[in-house]
């Protein structure tokens, strides 16, 4: 069965620049979202293994919608992604999620190896 990946970004140049790039994978299914609050919609009926996640996103950040995410779907896995982050939300980030980020200027070489990095193996 393919892995789910949920695209979380209010940006949609960078969502679907994202989507295309996971889309080469054959064994990945590849969801988007506009905002948190779509994601939050969206968690119960996809179920999905990865959700990549922006940081940085109008009315609900990245941070947010991860904590909501995780309690109605706490197996997900989260990989943030940002052009700039503080060491506070590093740090927070580690130690409720893992600390997996991507910097969105390395997605292109990083991401596909992070999300490979972290799915469980069948």
């Amino acid at each position: 069965m393919p892995a789910k990946i949920l695209v979380v970004d209010n940006r949609r140049f960078l969502r679907h620049s994202v989507c295309l790039l996971l889309a080469d994978q054959s064994d990945w299914d590849v969801y988007e979202a506009e905002s948190g609050k779509v994601a939050l919609d969206r968690i119960q009926e996809l179920k999905p293994n990865v959700v990549v996640l922006a940081i940085m996103m109008t009315k609900m950040n990245g941070l947010e919608a991860a904590s909501k995410i995780r309690k109605l779907a706490p197996e997900t896995i989260f990989i943030f992604m940002s052009s700039q982050y503080t060491p506070q939300e590093a740090a927070l980030i580690t130690r409720l999620f893992g600390g997996n980020f991507v910097q969105k200027s390395d997605l292109h070489t990083k991401l596909i190896p992070t999300i490979s990095r972290l799915l469980p193996l069948d």
